[in-house]
């Protein structure tokens, strides 16, 4: 039997956490996080994550597992998002993957092509160009022989741009043609609903975040992280916001500009998590009007798995 599993996806910003705390209240459900950040300990503010009193009321895992200084991929992801998701059925409750990493949830639901091992000597190469020649121009070089997975890798995602020309100079094939090739049956029976908002509303919700974020202590908490001694350009502190965040303590960008950077980065993340998310064909449901066709989803999928709380 595979194992059910409700999925709740969705643009930065959109209000995922406040449906699937809804919803894991409604059907006894625990929260398993896909989210690149939210992974890290000590990035509270600037990564969103839950407040205490919510991972209190409502189980939330693959949160805080990792130190701002350690690398997290979508192999890792997961086989540990796969091991949670099945304690919790073990356990009698709903598992409920809620995120807006893409690569994340589409590699624990279709699986991964596993790729050549890794070669130490050649990532050492690359590691050492980025840091002579800048990612970028890592990254433009990866858009000349794989330019469908540059567009989807982000240039300051150093660690998926090297591993995606590790592929390619070892097998001679982007990355992009083995995911093509690779398709496998999924090992989870699942409802894949996305969230959405109006794009106007959305990039409100997202500016009027950055500034709540900021008033919360988002400065504060980076200066912590760092005199904590995790150096500015850990990979945690290299994600959208918190590299802004750094720049502005090292003055080399205002406090205005930051912001705005970082609101410009988050609107464009957003953009291409929904160009994502399109090719994926999930339930769209619409916020705020459209929480009963939600509803009507979940029970029809739920009825149809027979879960017992129905």
């Amino acid at each position: 039997m595979k194992i059910p599993l409700l999925v709740i996806a969705g643009p930065t910003g959109v209000g995922k956490t406040e449906e699937s705390l809804r919803m894991a209240r409604k059907w006894q459900g625990e929260i398993v996080i896909s989210d690149s950040v939210q992974i890290y300990r000590y990035l509270d503010i600037g990564s969103g994550k839950p407040t205490p009193a919510e991972r209190k009321e409502i189980p939330h895992h693959l949160l805080d597992i990792l130190n701002p200084d350690e690398v997290y991929d979508t192999a890792r992801f997961a086989s540990m998002a796969r091991e949670t998701i099945k304690k919790i059925w073990e356990r009698g409750k709903l598992p409920i993957l809620v995120g807006g990493c893409g690569f994340y949830i589409r590699t624990l639901l279709k699986g991964i092509f596993p790729g050549p091992a890794r070669d130490e000597k050649l990532r050492e190469k690359l590691y050492q160009e980025a840091q002579e020649k800048g990612r970028d121009a890592l990254h433009a070089r990866l858009k000349k022989i794989d330019p469908i997975s540059a567009a989807r890798i982000h240039p300051h995602d150093t660690v998926r741009v090297i591993r995606a020309l590790e592929v390619f100079q070892l097998t001679g094939k982007p990355l992009s043609w083995h995911f093509q090739r690779e398709k496998k049956e999924s090992s989870f029976d699942y409802l894949f609903i996305s969230l959405i908002r109006p794009r106007e509303e959305l990039y409100s919700r997202i500016n009027n975040r950055v500034e709540k974020m900021w008033e919360m202590g988002w400065v504060e908490e980076v200066n912590k992280i760092i005199k904590m001694g995790f150096a500015p350009d850990s990979p945690g502190l290299q994600s959208i916001g918190y590299r802004e965040v750094v720049q502005f303590i090292q003055s080399k960008i205002g406090e205005e500009e930051a912001k705005e950077v970082i609101k410009k980065r988050t609107r464009n993340y957003a953009k291409r998590q929904i160009v994502w998310l399109r090719k994926e064909n999930p339930v769209w449901i619409t916020l705020e009007e459209e929480r009963e066709k939600m509803e009507a989803e979940i029970k029809d999928f739920l009825g149809r798995i027979q879960y017992l709380r129905l």
